[in-house]
């Protein structure tokens, strides 16, 4: 029996959660983002919030790893508060106009980020 994979969406003014996964040193390295909400900010850019969890059970504490999240329907502008802390210490959380780029290392990690954009709406995906 084949299965069939269907790539995870995030929508930022749904409260949705899925899954992504990869490898990522001997681990295995699942992640599950959430949308938080989104407002508008007064004035052509509005805010969304996201919660995320990563779990890279089987790797070291040394193990690094990535999730690139590709986005659609806005425009990235900036990072506007991260809060995002693995085992071994604060990861990091950038962007580009197109996508939001969470990285660390350890065997975990959770907490949430705020992105600024352009559009009517933002996917995540």
């Amino acid at each position: 029996m084949r299965d069939t994979y269907i790539k995870p969406l995030i929508l930022a003014e749904d409260d949705l959660a899925e899954g992504v996964y990869t490898a990522s040193g001997s681990g295995n390295t699942s992640y599950s983002i959430s949308s938080a909400g989104s407002w508008g900010n007064g004035d052509s850019t509005s805010t969304a919030q996201f919660s995320v969890t990563i779990d890279n059970s089987g790797g070291s504490a040394t193990d690094t790893w990535t999730v690139t999240l590709s986005a659609s329907g806005g425009s990235l502008q900036s990072i506007s508060g991260s809060w995002v802390y693995s085992s071994s210490g604060q990861a990091s959380v950038s962007c580009s106009s197109s996508q939001v780029i969470i990285s660390g290392t350890g065997t975990s990690a959770s907490g949430g980020f705020q992105v600024v954009y352009t559009g009517d709406s933002l996917t995540l995906s």
